[in-house]
């Protein structure tokens, strides 16, 4: 019975993130780029995670809802939501890579994004959700700098 009571409120957890994430969907397209020709410089970005609808569907007590899975990330100006577009991306003087998502299990899981350095090693950010990631940066001719 307690694991039966823990599935609920996973399922109604579930069905939370995902009428949020549905939300937020909308919002996400309704900001302009900031391209890689215009320079900023001291400003500062967060990074939001971005979701794919699976084209499952999940039946909580008699209603199919839709289920989404962690698919990207986007940089965003902090100031103005605009979505950051760039070439090149380098943290703390490392030119990154590559980078990947992925969501950590459980309840309070926290979304992640790894950014990985040609010596084998990488860095990592992890936020609930949407936002909590902010760092300073530059854009100059394609290329983003983190510090």
């Amino acid at each position: 019975m307690n694991t039966n009571k823990k599935t609920r409120v996973a399922i109604v957890a579930s069905i939370c993130l995902m009428i949020f994430l549905a939300c937020l969907q909308d919002t996400i397209h309704a900001a302009e780029s900031i391209s890689s020709g215009q320079e900023n410089i001291q400003n500062a970005l967060y990074i939001e995670f971005t979701y794919q609808n699976t084209g499952k569907t999940v039946n909580v007590n008699g209603v199919n809802v839709q289920s989404v899975k962690l698919s990207g990330f986007i940089l965003k100006n902090t100031e103005t939501n605009q979505e950051i577009k760039y070439k090149k991306l380098i943290i703390d003087g490392r030119a990154v890579i590559g980078s990947r998502v992925y969501a950590e299990p459980g309840i309070s899981g926290m979304n992640v994004v790894e950014f990985s350095f040609n010596n084998g090693k990488y860095i990592k950010f992890s936020a609930p959700m949407k936002g909590a990631i902010s760092k300073k940066y530059a854009l100059k001719n394609g290329t983003l700098t983190l510090w």
